[in-house]
């Protein structure tokens, strides 16, 4: 473990101070640079010595004598030593902050550390500047140590031997470093650190796992050119990666969040497994990744791949699923047998795709039990992060979307969305069904909204931005009709679901599909028109018989159907009979699609007719002025 309260600090330390005797031609300083608060540096940091920030250094990492004196008796010191590390000293002058040497470490198995030989000589040393010997495993410091110089050894016998390394000028020093199992870890009851080499050999593949009960577990294969990975940027990774697997549930209590804290996306789970990689890398071939859980639960979770780290801001992604690298142990979990009905991966019908992901979606792929632990693949191109088991969510507009209704008023049907799991393994299609589940329907465009009041006040009704979607059964939920606002054009109406963020990615092979988190759906707000009437023409007279009467009228946009209002008078005077008439008697409103109505007229008598549009929603569009005529025999 890297954080530790143990207090041991060395009464001894066994200067590194070969030949006191020998000269320099180096100034020496007139006053021991410790002494000085301005100078930078005077510190050790390592499992045996506390740091000048009151911390002991990492707990598993132990500078060796000849620069320090023995560590055996530190709390914490003799856990296994790690081989095989990229290990390297890097010397630093503190006072500039120049690299001035680096020392590509050898690893003696026998006595369990790695060392390089400084030999002072060689470098451009200033006996008024303090160095730093940085223990490095490939480029992460792990351990420093200060150096202070002296030109014989009498200048040094007074120094602070827990802040400084001391130094013959021009002599070799051997240094030396113990590194255990757990130095890059938070807890080392689940993790591993192992350098992975960047080539591998075809058909061959490089496992690393925690081991244990449960393990967790990295599996490596390489690309055509035999590598896996390379840096970030794109360029080539000669050396070894330092990749370290560790469980790190602990520092994600659910008190503060879990391990999804700060993350748009429900857990089903807190368990949560950090895979880091030094150097950070982009993967050149995928890898596959997997955990061991103590109660799997739900078969139909699969491992997502986030971060909650503001600094690495990344979409959350599930992981196309695969078999942990390292088995699980069978009695975890349950004993339900699987299939590979169309169930067990993606309905074609509600997802879209990116690339070939999609192609991938079309087909039927053999599932394999869940008791055997989650896994997946991460893509090429990717990355290592946070994992964890969740349930990848879907929503679909189920009905009502791209409807029109008159600005202000309801649209004619609700607004329905389909709510599933995309991951089931069941053979019941309605376990795919989220039922029970939070959902909200928001009003986006502004003066839109839901009826809060049922009648409204006079007004008009009383609205709303937002109101709790209504479940109805089989994953549907309502969010009933929205008013429209009073201005023409699109309206938004979203519906989202808690804990599920707009787009849920998907890795598919070395692609990915996007499926939604949420649906947003658009009705439109029209103005009613006022259709011109054309024939007949007001006034107009007729002496014929039979009096089939044919009526026609302009067409305005959006209208879904027309009502005529048509009636005869039974009093008038001539010749002014459209306004003398004192009984007008009405025809029943007639309805049509198109823009002309025919129909026989009652008597020898006047007449008058009007229409109005009917729109989407069932919308009415204001009357046209009635055109009058009038029938003689």
């Amino acid at each position: 473990m890297t954080l530790s309260t143990r207090m041991y600090r060395p009464h001894l330390l066994l200067l590194a101070i070969v030949a006191a005797a020998a000269c320099s031609d180096r100034t020496s300083p007139t006053q021991p640079p410790h002494l000085s608060p301005q100078q930078p540096g005077k510190d050790i940091s390592d499992g045996a010595h506390i740091a000048s920030d009151g911390k002991l250094g990492n707990a598993d990492v132990f500078f060796l004598p000849p620069m320090v004196s023995n560590p055996s008796k530190a709390a914490g010191y003799g856990d296994p030593f790690q081989p095989g590390l990229p290990v390297s000293f890097r010397i630093t002058d503190q006072n500039t902050s120049a690299v001035i040497r680096t020392f590509v470490a050898g690893v003696d198995l026998t006595n369990q550390f790695y060392s390089a030989n400084w030999d002072t000589k060689g470098s451009p040393i200033d006996l008024t500047h303090i160095y730093r010997i940085n223990a490095v495993i490939g480029t992460k410091t792990v351990a420093y140590a200060d150096v202070i110089f002296g030109a014989t050894g009498a200048s040094l016998k007074n120094i602070d031997t827990d802040d400084f390394v001391g130094l013959v000028d021009g002599r070799t020093l051997p240094m030396k470093v113990r590194i255990e199992t757990g130095w890059d870890c938070v807890d080392k009851t689940s993790c591993v650190t192992q350098a992975v080499p960047n080539q591998i050999p075809a058909g061959q593949t490089v496992i690393v796992t925690t081991g244990g009960t449960l393990p967790n577990s990295v599996e490596f294969s390489p690309s055509a050119n035999g590598t896996w990975a390379t840096n970030v940027d794109g360029s080539p990774i000669t050396g070894q990666i330092v990749v370290t697997i560790q469980d790190v549930t602990s520092e994600h209590p659910e008190s503060a969040g879990g391990c999804g804290n700060g993350l748009a996306l429900q857990l089903t789970q807190n368990h949560c497994v950090r895979i880091t990689t030094d150097p950070a890398v982009k993967l050149t071939s995928r890898v596959r990744v997997g955990t061991c859980l103590a109660n799997p639960g739900d078969d139909r979770q699969l491992l997502v791949k986030y971060d909650t780290d503001p600094s690495h801001i990344e979409a959350p992604r599930f992981l196309e699923d695969a078999p942990p690298p390292a088995a699980c142990p069978p009695q975890i979990g349950s004993a339900t047998i699987h299939s590979s009905n169309p169930l067990v991966r993606f309905a074609a019908t509600v997802t879209s795709g990116v690339g070939r992901g999609l192609n991938w979606v079309l087909g039927v792929k053999p599932a394999y039990a869940f008791d055997t632990g989650v896994g997946g693949f991460i893509g090429i191109g990717d990355g290592f992060s946070l994992f964890a088991p969740a349930f990848p969510r879907r929503m679909l507009a189920n009905s009502g979307d791209g409807q029109q209704a008159l600005v202000g008023t309801q649209v004619a049907n609700d607004l329905v969305v389909h709510f599933t799991f995309v991951h089931d393994v069941g053979e019941d299609p309605t376990r795919a069904d989220i039922n029970g589940a939070s959902l909200t329907c928001l009003a986006l465009t502004t003066g839109s909204g839901f009826l809060t009041t049922p009648t409204g006040t006079t007004d008009g009704p009383t609205l709303t931005s937002s109101i709790p979607a209504t479940p109805l059964e089989n994953g549907l939920y309502s969010c009933g009709r929205p008013f429209l606002a009073q201005d023409a054009g699109a309206n938004q109406f979203k519906v989202i679901a808690a804990g599920v963020p707009d787009a849920v990615l998907f890795n598919v092979e070395n692609d990915a599909i996007q499926l939604p988190g949420s649906v947003t759906f658009t009705a439109t707000g029209i103005i009613a028109s006022t259709p011109s009437l054309v024939s007949p023409e007001n006034l107009s007279v007729f002496d014929f018989f039979p009096r089939t009467t044919p009526l026609s009228w302009t067409a305005v946009p959006d209208a879904v159907s027309y009502e005529i209002d048509r009636a005869w008078c039974e009093s008038w005077q001539d010749p002014d009979y459209p306004t003398t008439c004192s009984v007008w008697t009405n025809y029943p409103i007639a309805s049509v699609q198109g823009t002309t109505f025919s129909f026989d007229f009652v008597g020898a008598q006047p007449g008058r007719w009007r229409v109005r549009a009917i729109y989407p929603s069932g919308g009415q569009g204001p009357w046209s002025a009635y055109n009058y005529f009038r029938y003689l025999q």
